[in-house]
């Protein structure tokens, strides 16, 4: 009878470490491939190669002064005009964001010819890097009153980009 109870106790106590080892092994297989929302974009957002993403894009570019302490003449563009300062033909690269002119020429690695933002140059950005899209007919929009409030905070972190690593050199106007 006494080693029968040993015999039990030794089952019961397999059967503890057993479970216990299973229970930790669901436990790490859990936390090693769980998703995590904080880590994980959200699906809408468009994919960005890490070496051109926000964060490097600003670490990586010289400071540049505040806009007109140069005293340099703001050019006033419409459009169609602007269109012709995208890096080609020796022009430097102008992109427009909320109705300042701002000159990408120093990241033209990112907006020059055959770079992976080349689409951009030349053009009106502010509702494509809210949507975070590569549609060409965001290029040419500026009204933000259709974005969602999302997209108008990402247009915010791109403003405070714009506004400490670029030189304003112009206004956008309509015509």
């Amino acid at each position: 009878l006494k080693e029968e109870r040993i015999l039990l106790a030794m089952d019961f106590s397999l059967w503890v470490i057993s479970l216990t080892a299973l229970v930790l092994l669901i436990s790490f297989i859990y936390l090693r491939y769980r998703k995590s929302p904080a880590t994980d974009p959200p699906p809408e957002l468009l994919h960005i190669p890490a070496e051109i993403s926000l964060e490097n894009m600003q670490a990586s570019l010289p400071k540049t002064s505040v806009p007109n302490s140069t005293g340099v003449p703001l050019v006033t563009l419409t459009r169609s005009q602007l269109r012709e300062y995208n890096g080609e033909n020796g022009k430097p690269i102008y992109v427009s964001f909320q109705g300042n002119i701002y000159d990408v020429t120093p990241s033209a690695k990112f907006y020059g010819p055959g770079e992976p933002w080349h689409m951009m140059a030349g053009c009106t950005v502010e509702v494509a890097l809210g949507k975070q899209s590569t549609d060409p007919a965001n290029f040419t929009e500026s009204n933000l009153s259709a974005l969602t409030s999302h997209e108008r905070l990402v247009i915010e972190r791109w403003k405070s980009i714009f506004e400490t690593k670029y030189k304003v050199v112009g206004h956008l106007v309509d015509g």
